[in-house]
């Protein structure tokens, strides 16, 4: 796997980059959530866009702690190597050796006070697939740390009154392990994958209604 190699100074210039980028592509980037969430805490996000990964970075210089590292597929990091040095780190899901290594590197910078943010789905699908199919990854985690909160993350794009796009991203209540409904791994992401598609729905209906004034412009 590769690890994360955080550079500040490379860090501060993929900032202003990345807003650079981020408001030319959308008129408006509406946020909904806790203000500060707990550390560490595992973040949890649908994923339907190549700017799912952007618009992260801009909420962890905006909403959510600055030092959260995301976990991202291999192919995508090796392509994208710069990511590592602000706090990317991969896995690779051909490999069974490579998942056991990118989990315990998870855990790791979990037990040491440092959130991570994972799309669970692990590809990108469409905002309107449902279910969202969870994989087990997460659970693995939640299980063994059952006292770091998970975070639900839903965002949800869309062209509406102005030339650009728009998009709202949506951060649920923490949510703990042992208070998933069911009593196996598989019920409690069951459970899990119900409560992100329930928050997802919520925001869709947010975004249809136009109910956007409980929402931060960032």
């Amino acid at each position: 796997m590769i690890q994360a190699k955080r550079n500040r100074a490379f860090e501060w210039m993929m900032r202003r980059v990345t807003l650079a980028q981020t408001r030319r592509q959308f008129h408006a980037v509406y946020w909904k959530g806790e203000n500060p969430y707990p550390q560490p805490a595992i973040y949890i996000a649908n994923h339907s866009s190549w700017w799912d990964g952007l618009l992260y970075f801009h909420l962890r210089h905006t909403v959510i702690d600055r030092s959260t590292h995301i976990m991202m597929h291999e192919k995508g990091l090796k392509k994208f190597w710069y990511f590592r040095f602000v706090g990317a780190f991969s896995i690779n899901k051909s490999s069974t050796r490579d998942i056991v290594e990118s989990l315990t590197y998870t855990r790791k910078l979990l037990e040491t006070g440092t959130s991570v943010w994972i799309f669970p789905q692990g590809e990108e699908y469409s905002q309107e697939k449902r279910p969202l199919a969870l994989e087990s990854g997460i659970g693995h985690l939640a299980r063994q740390l059952q006292t770091v909160p998970i975070i639900p993350i839903t965002t949800y794009y869309w062209h509406g009154h102005h030339q650009k796009s728009e998009v709202a991203i949506r951060g649920g209540e923490p949510i703990f392990y042992s208070s998933l409904n069911g009593t196996s791994r598989k019920e409690k992401m069951h459970a899990l994958e119900e409560q992100l598609e329930k928050q997802l729905e919520l925001l869709k209906k947010d975004v249809v209604h136009e109910n956007l004034t409980s929402y931060q412009v960032l």
